[in-house]
């Protein structure tokens, strides 16, 4: 009998109930319903955390052999437990995502002949703070009430990558403005807002306007830059402490008004900062803008003797006191013959060296200097860098000169004209670096790896220094 069925059943001619089979009345469990995400395993999605709810559809299916009757699916969040063997088995370190931050059913009910049934996760708008300390998850699990599921499909784990709308500055980092002493003047310095969403709000970016968090600031300007800047008085800056951001607006200006009245010669630090967006949970990106106020003045001359100046290369048949001799005709040049000692420095190029301390001399505000090229303009100046301190082993930059910025001189027994004061940071120097880096011949830091032919060299007839 067991046989006869078979056949029948293999030719399509159907089974006749019979006492044979009456064992057989109930399918076996392979038949019962399947149940499945369609989106099985990691879901990643970006979130940004607007204070509104965004909703994330999944889809339970059902298969098997028959998909008839009404069954309930619980949609069961992993506990804390079951996250941790997950991170283990996969060696991650997310964090389960708390219920406060999302809405979902408890259940889904299949009814008579229903595959699908689509399931909207809802997570709620402010999950800032969650952005600050990790990735979170949330893996939700099936289990039906009846029937099975497919162990390779019966988990979803839903990742938000949290994104917190963000305010940027513009500029940031040091930005200086010269002014000069006994001139009463007043700038505006123009910062720019941008809301990196669409800005659907009336927001307002409340700005740093504590006087002790002001001079923190400037404080650990001066410990990280080795300077000594004060901070600008109140009565010397105007800005707007609560910015405007009107809803359809992402992009906002707002000026700065910088007078110099009752200022002298000195450096003077202005940190701009935004703190809080006012009505929406926003990040600021909390770089700053240090608006340096550099009040120029008038400098005494500085007479340089030839115990005082010293220079790390100089060709045969030149002198570096030709460049305090008060004569263009005659000057100072670098080695230019191939791989001759000493080499180019890999940092410095070439260099002058001047010692204030020779004539028990230093100087804490402005640095200026002038020089003339030499009468044959074959080797001018084309980049220079400034450096000052208390030794040869204790420099740091204060400025540089470039050919195109600062209209250095290319002709012959030329004099440099309209050069700015460098800033000392109201610390004290006695050294002085000049550092020719470039000059009409090359570069200077090629550190003397050159094995023929003539190597770049830099040369000048006159140099002065002024400073206080």
């Amino acid at each position: 009998m067991k046989y006869r069925n078979i056949i029948l059943s293999i030719l399509g001619l159907g089974l006749i109930a019979t006492s044979c089979e009456d064992g057989n009345k109930n399918y076996t469990e392979e038949f019962d319903s399947v149940y499945y995400y369609k989106q099985n395993g990691l879901n990643e999605f970006d979130f940004y955390s607007i204070n509104k709810g965004v909703a994330q559809t999944i889809t339970v299916g059902r298969g098997g052999h028959s998909l008839t009757g009404r069954t309930i699916i619980d949609l069961v969040p992993f506990s804390e437990e079951e996250l941790a063997a997950y991170n283990k088995s996969i060696d991650a370190s997310y964090k389960l995502l708390d219920p406060e931050y999302y809405e979902m059913p408890a259940s889904v009910v299949f009814d008579d002949g229903v595959e699908y049934k689509n399931i909207d996760v809802v997570f709620k708008g402010n999950m800032s703070e969650l952005a600050k300390t990790g990735d979170y998850l949330l893996p939700i699990r099936l289990l039906p009430q009846s029937g099975s599921v497919n162990k390779d499909k019966n988990v979803i784990y839903l990742k938000p990558n949290i994104i917190v709308p963000s305010v940027v500055m513009d500029p940031t980092g040091k930005n200086t403005i010269n002014m000069q002493e006994g001139v009463n003047e007043t700038r505006n310095f123009e910062l720019t807002y941008y809301l990196d969403v669409v800005n659907e709000w009336n927001l307002k970016l409340r700005m740093e306007d504590s006087e002790d968090e002001l001079q923190r600031l400037v404080d650990e300007y001066n410990r990280t830059m080795g300077v000594n800047y004060a901070l600008l008085p109140i009565a010397n800056r105007e800005y707007e402490s609560l910015v405007d951001f009107p809803a359809g607006e992402s992009l906002v200006t707002s000026n700065v008004i910088i007078n110099n009245e009752g200022l002298q010669m000195d450096d003077y630090l202005l940190p701009v900062v935004p703190k809080k967006v006012i009505g929406m949970p926003f990040d600021v990106k909390t770089d700053v803008c240090y608006i340096h106020v550099m009040v120029n003045g008038q400098l005494e001359d500085i007479t340089l003797t030839k115990e005082m100046i010293s220079a790390s290369s100089t060709q045969s048949g030149g002198n570096i006191v030709s460049v305090i001799d008060g004569n263009t005709k005659t000057y100072w040049e670098s080695i230019w013959s191939s791989n001759t000692d000493p080499k180019h420095d890999a940092t410095y190029g070439v260099y002058i060296d001047i010692d204030l301390s020779k004539v028990n001399k230093t100087i804490s505000r402005q640095l200026h200097l002038d020089y003339a090229t030499r009468d044959y303009a074959n080797a001018v100046p084309y980049t220079i860098v400034v450096y000052a301190g208390t030794s040869a082993n204790d420099l740091r930059p204060i400025g540089e000169l470039t050919k195109n910025k600062n209209n250095l001189p290319v002709a012959g027994a030329t004099w440099t004209k309209d050069l700015p004061n460098f800033s000392l940071g109201r610390t004290e120097s006695s050294y002085i670096r000049i550092s020719f880096l470039e000059s009409k011949t090359g570069g200077l830091t090629n550190a003397g790896n050159i094995s023929s032919g003539d190597q770049p060299c830099v040369a000048i007839s006159e140099l002065k220094l002024s400073g206080k």
